[in-house]
């Protein structure tokens, strides 16, 4: 017979298996196939024409590099992470692309899992529980995707755990070095990067501001060295036709700006401008006690639901969300079942749009979808600033 304790973790298990199929199914889907490792292959081009130096956004170049290696759109895929992302992917253009895809998947997969099982032990999960906390972590849509593909988003999530981490050891420094890489994309957690700065003025936590300037100018001093026209370069090519307006992301503001068409392009940014507005009350309100290991989980939603470019893979920064829905139904079945089969249906509608192709405008509503599962998974009387997840 199985006593409770054996019921209990055969119904977790069960949770586990069922918030992972739809990243299983994804996985195996024609759309992971046919863009397994898309965006790595821009990186890998951009990092071998920038050691050449020469211009990595320029289309032609691009092109050509990139079809040498068996890409077959017409279309030339551009790394447009800011210029001093390139002292990330450097390196890639080392190495022939085979093993700067096997060794930049490899390092991604390692450090989404260790961030996944720091994330999982400071919720108070079990150490013997830990593998669930990888499983969701390699399974969820967001992460499974940005894996798929090459992306660096997976930065971003380390990130903010390392930036958290950091201060609960209280290694303000290497906190504000840590917080840097979400200027990687700056535009995914903008609340993120616009209140860290209010609390740091606020205050006057210099050395924290220190250790952000040096994540940031190191980099960015570093690619100008190498190659001195790279931000010029980028500039030109953002007001070009290639450059952002065109793209129709996974956003509300591409939703907005493709459902009037007529108003003009200033709805891309409707819903950051709201955001920030919103951001600007939200710490004006909690900035008596404001607390990180609390407050950026609500940050973080915030800036996907309101982000002007955002893409699916980017919602890797999401997995907290899930980790914590999870780890409270092991604790109490019942009372969080509605938010963890709401994880496993949104899960499941954002594959659909992915299965046969990488439809990700359909997908936009996923991070407001997220924060309302997020809200009911709080504990009674817990306040949605005031959780303490980590």
């Amino acid at each position: 017979m199985t006593g409770p304790g054996g019921s209990r973790s055969i119904i977790v298990m069960a949770a586990v298996l069922s918030l992972a199929i739809p990243g299983l199914f994804y996985w195996i889907s024609p759309a992971a196939r046919r863009y397994a490792s898309s965006d790595l292959t821009g990186y890998w081009s951009a990092a071998r024409i920038f050691l050449d130096g020469r211009n990595p956004y320029d289309a032609a170049t691009v092109l050509e590099l990139q079809r040498s290696i068996g890409r077959q759109d017409p279309h030339p895929l551009i790394m447009w992470s800011p210029p001093w992302a390139h002292a990330y992917t450097l390196p890639l253009g080392l190495m022939p692309f085979p093993v700067a895809r096997l060794t930049w998947t490899a390092g991604h997969l390692v450090i989404l899992i260790v961030t996944a099982d720091w994330i999982w032990r400071r919720f108070g999960g079990s150490l013997s529980s830990r593998p669930a906390a990888w499983m969701i972590a390699v399974t969820f849509v967001p992460s499974a995707v940005t894996l798929n593909l090459g992306q660096i988003s997976i930065l971003l999530l380390a990130g903010m755990v390392s930036f958290l981490a950091a201060l609960h050891r209280g290694r303000s420094f290497i906190a504000g070095a840590a917080a840097s890489l979400s200027a990687l994309k700056p535009h995914v957690l903008f609340l993120f990067g616009i209140v860290l700065l209010l609390w740091v003025l606020d205050g006057r936590r210099w050395r924290l501001l220190a250790g952000a300037f040096a994540g940031l100018a190191a980099p960015a001093l570093l690619v100008y060295l190498l190659n001195p026209e790279i931000y010029g370069h980028y500039l030109a090519t953002l007001r070009s036709e290639f450059g952002p307006l065109r793209w129709r992301t996974a956003s509300l503001g591409t939703t907005l700006r493709t459902a009037f068409p007529a108003a003009g392009a200033w709805l891309q940014f409707l819903p950051t401008s709201v955001g920030l507005l919103l951001g600007m009350a939200y710490w004006r309100r909690q900035k008596a006690g404001f607390d990180w290991q609390a407050d950026l989980v609500p940050l973080a939603l915030a800036s996907t639901v309101a982000a002007a470019y955002v893409w699916t893979f980017d919602w890797v920064v999401l997995l907290p969300v899930v980790l914590l829905v999870l780890l409270r139904f092991s604790q109490d079945p019942l009372q969080y079942l509605s938010p963890l089969l709401a994880l496993v249906l949104l899960q499941a509608l954002l594959v659909v749009p992915l299965y046969n192709k990488a439809h990700y405008p359909a997908t936009f509503w996923f991070p407001a979808a997220v924060a309302i599962v997020y809200m009911l998974s709080l504990r009674p009387g817990e306040q949605v600033h005031r959780v303490h997840p980590f």
